[in-house]
């Protein structure tokens, strides 16, 4: 299959996986803050929260060292190895966990209960994560993207009836999405017959120790992320307050939506990478990929920025109406966010993964210091300028190093030219005159329709739904 059919064609099948769960999410969001009370739905966010740093930090990410040897290795007695050996450490970290966990009970004020629940929702997320990433391996990227659709079916479905059977609380929220992630953990576990993968027998320390090699390096990439997302709101709430956080995170839902659409790409596009590193002049493919992405991505950015003045209006409550102004600069940093997760796919391919963990680290570090030096002074402007500008150095940073295994090429005059339009359109942005508004609507509107192929191919749609009409 030709490589943009198969990176299309995986985009859109894994994008069911990852948007439908989105869709479903939003439908449960007012369930959960309505039966909840605010701290105990604070507290539940806070649980979702500390799992998501904690996953990456006790399964050392060795389901993502089995998926990239996976992906690529023919060897069905290999393949075993690397399953069977990946859920063994699996295993044994869980159990050390639990121990860890009872010891904790015992020497800390901690209710047993709660204990269990914790180990639990780890033990569930983790296995299911694990799996997940053992069947896209295995390339069932369909029971992959079922899987996840499932999990958030059943965690919608047991809500309610937790709702019907007024048995709805803090725990039971919790242990509504354990039982979920088990649920959807077997249906991954039958429907991609991961069974006959998994035998002791087939246990290797020389492959636990390379699966760990290629893993433990992404660690500080995912605590790094954390970290800044974190950062930027305890930041916040500390020299603005509460209720500016709220500001912010109101400002940040429309760039959060569009980097988790990307993340859907990014997905097919590690795989894609991974599959095709070895082939013979693949710079040149992956140096027209770079020019395609970055121009329908500064396309995207441009029109978003133009519209965002009615977007945010329709969206956002008056109330929350002052963290408008940060929406161009956090539309930049999903950019530079965007291409920073191209290269990282890039290094996964290349098996460069200390370079990932580094990189991101060392965005983090800056994130967190721009903040602390100038929170204080410009507000809210230094969240969304550190996010922005730690992006940009470590995706100028991936591009430099890269070049070394990679000779890429790049189209400078068109990077030049959309620089310009999006300081442009900032600059009009800010300027907030309804008729430069306008201007820059078209300017981004006449960008879209030469380098953006979904506002393309809609465009055409309407002439021809038009053309039709005049015929009749």
């Amino acid at each position: 299959m030709n490589k943009n059919k198969e990176l299309l064609l995986n985009t859109i099948i894994l994008g069911f996986g990852q948007f439908i769960p989105k869709i479903i999410g939003i439908i449960t969001l007012p369930i959960l803050t309505k039966y909840l009370s605010v701290s105990d739905y604070g507290f539940y966010d806070l649980f979702i929260s500390f799992s998501s740093l904690f996953i990456p930090i006790f399964t050392l990410l060795i389901q993502q060292g089995a998926y990239r040897y996976l992906i690529t290795e023919k060897d069905n007695q290999i393949k075993k190895e690397i399953i069977s050996s990946s859920f063994f450490s699996l295993h044994m970290i869980s159990t050390l966990l639990f121990l860890i966990l009872m010891i904790g009970c015992i020497l800390a004020p901690l209710k047993f209960p709660v204990c269990l629940l914790i180990f639990l929702l780890y033990f569930s997320e983790s296995l299911y994560d694990f799996l997940g990433q053992v069947v896209r391996g295995i390339g069932k990227n369909l029971t992959y993207s079922i899987g996840a659709i499932l999990f958030s079916a059943f965690n919608m479905l047991f809500l309610l009836l937790s709702i019907r059977f007024n048995w709805i609380s803090l725990y039971s929220t919790i242990l509504i999405v354990t039982i979920s992630y088990l649920c959807a953990t077997f249906f991954l576990y039958f429907k991609a017959k991961i069974q006959q993968f998994i035998s002791w027998n087939s246990v290797s320390l020389m492959q636990i120790k390379k699966l760990l090699k290629y893993s433990m390096p992404i660690i500080p990439s995912s605590i790094s992320l954390w970290i800044v997302n974190l950062s930027d709101r305890l930041l916040i709430t500390i020299f603005l307050g509460a209720s500016y956080n709220g500001i912010y995170a109101a400002a940040c839902k429309i760039p959060n939506f569009c980097n988790s659409l990307y993340n859907i790409f990014n997905l097919a596009w590690t795989e894609t990478a991974v599959k095709t590193v070895k082939e013979k002049n693949i710079a040149i493919y992956y140096s027209n990929l770079f020019k395609n992405l970055f121009l329908f991505l500064v396309s995207c950015i441009l029109f978003l920025i133009s519209l965002s003045p009615i977007f945010y209006k329709i969206l956002i409550d008056e109330k929350l109406f002052s963290g408008y102004y940060q929406l161009p600069i956090l539309f930049l940093g999903i950019l530079f966010s965007c291409l920073t997760s191209f290269y990282g796919a890039i290094y996964v391919a290349l098996e460069k993964t200390k370079k990932v963990g580094l990189s991101s680290f060392a965005g983090a570090l800056i994130n967190f210091v721009i903040n602390l030096c100038l929170m204080k002074y410009i507000g809210l402007y230094s969240a969304s300028l550190s996010t922005a500008i730690s992006f940009l150095i470590i995706f100028i940073y991936r591009g430099i190093d890269i070049h070394q295994y990679l000779k890429l090429n790049y189209e400078k005059k068109e990077i030049l030219i959309a620089t310009f339009l999006l300081l442009f359109l900032t600059i009009l942005f800010y300027w907030n005159k309804w008729i430069l508004l306008i201007v820059g609507f078209i300017i981004s509107a006449i960008y879209c329709w030469k380098y953006n192929f979904i506002f393309k191919y809609c465009l055409n749609k309407l002439k021809k739904r038009s053309y039709k009409e005049e015929i009749k």
